[in-house]
C-alpha cells in the first residue's frame, strides 16, 4: 500500500486564516441553531400554534437543571452526565 503526501494548502487562498475561521464557525453555529429550531418547531417551540399540548413546567425545570449540571461538569473538565467523551 502506498501513501502519497500532498503539498500544504495555502491558508491565504481560502480567505485569510482567522477571519475565515470566524466566518465558518459562526455560520455553522447559526446553521445548527436553525436546524434545531426547524426540527423541534412543530412539537416544542411552536406547539401552541399547532394545537398540541404545551410542555409542563416540570419538563422545563428538568431540562434546565440537567443542562446546567452537564455544562458545569464540562467546564470543570470532567465527563458530563451523558458519559465519557
Amino acid at each position: 500500500m502506498a501513501t502519497v503526501a500532498l503539498p500544504r494548502s495555502n491558508p491565504q487562498r481560502f480567505g485569510g486564516g482567522r477571519q475565515f475561521d470566524k466566518l465558518f464557525f459562526s455560520g455553522m453555529a447559526l446553521l445548527i441553531l436553525a436546524t434545531v429550531f426547524v426540527g423541534f418547531a412543530r412539537t416544542y417551540f411552536l406547539a401552541g400554534v399547532f394545537r398540541a399540548p404545551l410542555p409542563s413546567l416540570l419538563v422545563h425545570i428538568h431540562g434546565a437543571v440537567f443542562f446546567e449540571l452537564d455544562s458545569s461538569a464540562d467546564r470543570a473538565d470532567r465527563a458530563g452526565l451523558g458519559g465519557p467523551r
